[in-house]
């Protein structure tokens, strides 16, 4: 039997860094033959809002993908709570949309709500376990292993 034959293979990486107390920078790259995408979002925490947002897309199958570039900014305002991807779905889907850059934004921007109650133990010397009660409150119902149901 033949060995199986690579035919695609896509990168996909995300990474949360805080900024100071109250912001958190979340960037996401996606690779493969034909796209290279980085993403950079800062997020307010607690609210939770996006207040910058940029892309840079050094490798593009087609010249016309660098049109959603402008789309991009129109994260900036929104809110990382129920209902966000719906709100991303309505800008970055269809025919002026770019289905790599919507999965990439609902995949990297949660990861903000995720970490958030991180920042206190990183910047004011909040113990773990302080942080990690926090991080219950905030993560409260929203999956399984944060779920109030047994």
């Amino acid at each position: 039997m033949n060995p199986p034959t690579p035919i695609f293979h896509r990168k996909l990486d995300f990474q949360v860094l805080g900024l100071d107390p109250n912001t958190l920078r979340v960037l996401a790259t996606l690779e493969d033959p034909m796209h290279h995408f980085l993403l950079t979002v800062d997020v307010r925490v607690p609210e939770m809002v996006i207040a910058a947002a940029a892309l840079e897309i050094p490798r593009f199958p087609n010249r016309r993908c660098l049109l959603i570039l402008p789309a991009v900014e129109k994260l900036i305002g929104l809110k990382i709570e129920r209902g966000f991807t719906d709100q991303v779905k309505s800008f970055l889907l269809g025919p002026r949309g770019c289905t790599n850059l919507f999965n990439l934004v609902v995949n990297a921007c949660p990861l903000a709500l995720n970490t958030a109650g991180a920042l206190p133990y990183f910047y004011s010397g909040q113990s773990f376990t302080a942080s990690r009660e926090k991080m219950k409150a905030v993560m409260k119902d929203q999956c399984i292993a944060w779920s109030e149901d047994p």
